[in-house]
């Protein structure tokens, strides 16, 4: 079972896939969800980036490819 599929949408500690030094503390963000511009996605480039802005106000449909993170800071 994947990581942010056993969490139930509580706030922990993700290392991102490429690049085990960059983390970030929230919760996965779920189909039906509104992106946020305070949402940040699992870039390939090894970092945490913000959701592109043509993205934010749209709501995830299905299962993201991408792991989408609402920080705890940005509740």
């Amino acid at each position: 079972m994947k990581e942010r599929e056993s969490m139930n949408g509580m706030n922990i500690l993700h290392l991102h896939p490429r690049n085990q030094e960059e983390a970030v503390f929230g919760r996965c963000l779920r189909a039906g969800e509104e992106l946020k511009k305070t949402d940040v996605y699992d870039s390939t480039t090894g970092k945490w980036e913000p959701v592109p802005s043509a993205l934010v106000g749209t709501k995830i449909n299905g299962k993201p490819d991408a792991t989408l993170i609402r920080p705890a800071n940005s509740f």
